[in-house]
């Protein structure tokens, strides 16, 4: 795992080919591990505030979709499901909080998953991933 997948890190060559840089939080874990940290990354990351407002109207709505098709089409190449990625959600997320690039909404909204979670398992029910 890169440790920080996020865009800034990331590097589309011109023939394609997708660079990683910044390999200083790099470790080895469980891939359903890394799969929920990119679905709350996905799910909860504030875009920066020096971004046009019509960046985030445009990305905001896309958020599950980007996840939902993520996840089919790694469980097409994996045979992974949703359901062996679903138990690393709350500690991946607490993890999350303790990261120190986060800003207080995201930490905001972590916190508030983790309570859904937490409440929906505790009545029988399932989290939305």
């Amino acid at each position: 795992m890169a440790g920080d997948p996020n865009p800034n890190n990331m590097f589309i060559r011109e023939d394609g080919q997708v660079a990683v840089i910044d390999w200083m939080n790099a470790s080895i874990g469980n891939p359903e591990a890394d799969l929920a940290e990119y679905m709350i990354m996905i799910r909860y990351a504030v875009l920066p505030s020096e971004l046009p407002g019509s960046i985030s109207e445009f990305l905001d709505p896309m958020r599950e979709a980007i996840i939902d098709i993520f996840m089919d089409e790694y469980t097409k190449l994996s045979g992974m499901t949703y359901e062996e990625v679903y138990p690393w959600l709350v500690p991946v997320t607490a993890r999350k909080l303790a990261a120190d690039a986060i800003s207080e909404e995201e930490k905001r909204l972590l916190v508030q998953e983790i309570r859904r979670f937490l409440k929906e398992t505790q009545g029988g029910g399932k989290s939305q991933c």
